[in-house]
């Protein structure tokens, strides 16, 4: 399996913790889906530390709880498409979105993130969605 790229791992009902088992996934990774698992606790921060070719990560709809951590993402220097939707993220303006400058793509809506929408995103010049909706963001 060297030369897996894409693993979609999605509606399999995990549960616990995100698997520290992405921790050692190649840089060839280019996508991952774990949406619509029962996923839950917190995303740590060295998260995808060695996914530097991943272009698609979708955690959507788990129970993933918690502050997104500041350098999560860090060294996802290829990611266009990130979901985290329907999950229970809060959290004041989180600085890890400051990382992502090739992200087009960002759903986070139904979440409990807040703070100030332009102080947090604005350094994604790439992006053409922003899905926020049912947050606690102010303008």
């Amino acid at each position: 399996m060297a030369t897996l790229t894409y693993i979609d791992l999605g509606q399999n009902n995990f549960s616990g913790s995100i698997p520290l088992t992405f921790e050692n996934v190649t840089s060839t990774f280019t996508h991952l889906a774990l949406d619509y698992n029962d996923l839950e606790g917190f995303i740590i921060n060295s998260f995808g530390r060695k996914l530097t070719s991943i272009a698609y990560l979708d955690l959507s709809k788990n129970k993933l709880q918690g502050c997104i951590p500041q350098y999560f993402g860090n060294n996802m220097i290829s990611l266009k498409y990130l979901t985290l939707d329907n999950n229970e993220l809060g959290g004041p303006n989180p600085k890890a979105f400051g990382n992502f400058s090739t992200l087009e793509c960002l759903y986070l809506s139904f979440n409990i993130l807040s703070g100030y929408v332009s102080k947090t995103f604005s350094n994604i010049i790439a992006l053409v969605y922003l899905g926020l909706r049912f947050n606690k963001f102010h303008s």
